[in-house]
């Protein structure tokens, strides 16, 4: 973006590019050197761009004056050693850094020269990164995986390195080496640049400990087998007499090998799976400050249509977000429901009563963003919306992307399968209007951002929805295996959330916007217990919590299965791990929340 640079582009060539990264599910960086915080963000602005890249002495003094809604990208400069030469943020008498910096991103003393520098010195303040540090300078198909093992940076940036002669244009060779072939044999796994395959994966392993900065899990943990038995040259001995084996002494150790082997084994299992869970956990927390780049469905718009933020001033009465995986069959039921309720509440309370409906696809294989393009065809994409994730996520991800992106001063979230009546809303909204409270309480400094310091402000609770009122009935027609399970995993709820709310995992929950902002921010699981995460952290933040009986009904088509449970007792011992004994997951207050994930959007659409 420096129109001083050989490679610059216009406004115009800028947008272009922003919505082609958009498209393929990336986002643009644009970059500046000497210009200040107004014309920074006045030129993202224009084109679009989301992510502001920081390069020069000029652009790095203004790293305060970079709007909020955008992502840095810090850039530090290193000599031929390897040393930062680059003053930090608030060094020298400088002003102290007043914002969030999302990256930081190590160069060569020129940019755009593609001289590398001793990866071997490197000492990246990562710290100063709330999402990681990035490796440029001298990288190129050959020497990237070298740099990669050596520096174990988050990402690299190859930009120079696949440059043709005149520095400007992509040589496509040069690309296509950098990216792996199907058919060519895999590559060590810290050097690997074969994109990570579903969970659990080698490739995903040793991403995942580069990231948490501990060395790869092994590749296998089996001891090393032992070199063939080297064969006789002559024949075996005779055995030994009777008086040789009396007078022959005992081998020490004699009986104390096959216990030990299994010892050592165990030993290394223990460390693999410790690893490996350890790994699950840190790509959780850091999943969750890391926004996906998503656009919103308009069948009438050929352009994507960029989502709002929930930290944006509300602009609806109420927000319903429906998370859908695999429910063409069901989802058509549940959404004529609803839009027919809300259109009498509509007409009941005038125009003062605004809605929505996001309904969230989680990677359906079957026809349900088919089904969900149709309601927004047929009611309007301002009524109607449809966000598609770009995989099965868990139900957890699409729930707490919707929110996200939720424009109602209230939230709620009900499942898909239409098991709760759509008007029981209406005592979770009078249990809120009735228990709701002004400000955080619970917390140390939880009172410290009032409304006006951003769109989510106001009051704070959240209604869940309850079904043990019908426990007894329900446990009369069960099976004695699914009552075992069932007492199990209650009391694994009980251990995790206490006593507080007797169902915690119906899917009919409303949140004031203001509670719903923290707490989704805060989410980290995504699958099957994030109903406790979310009622565990309000409990920490101090959130009102009201329990209310809603009608609900058993339908058909349930997606648990026995080993869901066993994922369920392993996510709701997550919690109690990672935010309470073992404190690996920081929970943040507001004025923190605010800043931990990056709007996907510029401005509510």
């Amino acid at each position: 973006m420096w129109p001083k640079a050989k490679r610059s582009v216009s406004d115009a060539t800028a947008a272009a590019i922003a919505a082609a990264a958009a498209g393929g599910g990336a986002a643009a960086v644009g970059v500046f050197v000497d210009e200040d915080g107004p014309t920074i963000a006045a030129r993202c602005a224009a084109a679009g761009i989301l992510v502001a890249q920081l390069h020069g002495d000029g652009a790095r003094a203004a790293v305060n004056d970079v709007p909020g809604d955008l992502q840095v990208v810090y850039v530090l400069q290193a000599d031929d050693a390897g040393r930062i030469v680059t003053p930090l943020p608030g060094a020298d008498g400088g002003p102290p850094l007043r914002r969030s910096i999302e990256w930081v991103l190590v160069d060569g003393m020129t940019g755009g020269s593609g001289k590398a520098f001793d990866w071997r010195n490197l000492r990246v303040p990562a710290h100063l990164g709330s999402r990681g540090w990035l490796l440029a300078g001298g990288l190129t198909p050959a020497n990237v995986a070298d740099a990669v093992a050596l520096a174990r940076p988050r990402a690299v940036d190859v930009s120079s390195g696949v440059c043709g002669p005149d520095g400007l244009l992509k040589d496509r060779d040069k690309v296509a080496a950098e990216q792996p072939r199907q058919d060519a044999p895999e590559r060590s796994p810290i050097t690997a640049t074969r994109p990570c395959p579903p969970a659990r994966s080698r490739g995903q392993r040793s991403a995942l400990a580069r990231a948490t900065g501990r060395s790869p899990a092994p590749e296998a943990i089996d001891p090393p087998a032992a070199p063939p038995a080297r064969l006789a040259a002559h024949a075996p001995p005779p055995p030994p007499t009777a008086a040789a084996a009396r007078h022959s002494p005992a081998r020490p150790g004699a009986g104390m090998d096959l216990p030990l082997a299994l010892g050592v084994a165990l030993a290394l299992v223990a460390t693999y799976v410790v690893r490996q869970v350890l790994a699950f956990w840190s790509a959780l927390d850091r999943d969750s400050a890391t926004a996906l780049a998503l656009t919103l469905d308009d069948p009438g718009s050929a352009a994507p249509l960029l989502p709002p933020s929930i930290w944006a001033p509300p602009t609806k009465k109420l927000s319903v977000v429906v998370p859908a995986y695999n429910e063409q069959d069901r989802l058509p039921a549940t959404l004529d429901e609803a839009l027919a309720y809300l259109a009498r509440r509509r007409d009941r309370g005038g125009p003062a009563f605004t809605y929505e409906v996001i309904v969230v696809d989680d990677g359906s294989s079957d026809g349900t963003a088919a089904v969900a393009r149709r309601y927004v065809a047929a009611h309007g994409a301002d009524a109607v919306r449809l966000l598609r994730l770009p995989h099965n996520c868990g139900k957890g991800r699409a729930v707490r992307e919707g929110v996200l992106i939720a424009r109602g001063e209230l939230v709620l979230f009900m499942d898909a399968d239409g098991a709760t009546r759509v008007s029981d809303m209406e005592r979770l909204e009078a249990a809120i209007a009735a228990g709701a409270a002004p400000a955080w309480r619970g917390r140390p400094g939880g009172a410290a951002a009032p409304a006006a310091a951003g769109g989510a402000g106001g009051p704070l609770c959240v209604a869940v929805g309850s079904r043990a009122h019908l426990e007894r009935a329900a446990v009369a027609q069960r099976s004695r295996l699914r009552n075992f399970l069932m007492h199990g995993f209650h009391a694994l709820v009980t251990l995790v959330a206490g006593h507080g709310v007797a169902d915690t995992q119906c899917g009919f929950k409303m949140f004031t916007r203001r509670a719903a902002a923290t707490l989704a921010t805060n989410q980290r699981l995504q699958r099957w217990c994030f109903d406790v995460e979310l009622i565990y952290l309000a409990q920490a933040l101090g959130v009102p919590i009201k329990e209310v009986q809603v009608q609900w009904m058993e339908m058909p088509g349930s997606k648990i299965r026995f080993t869901s449970v066993l994922h369920m007792a392993f996510e709701l011992l997550t919690i109690k791990l990672c935010y309470g004994w073992l404190r690996l997951w920081r929970i943040a207050e507001e004025t923190d929340a605010r800043g931990r994930v990056s709007p996907t959007a510029k401005k509510a659409s």
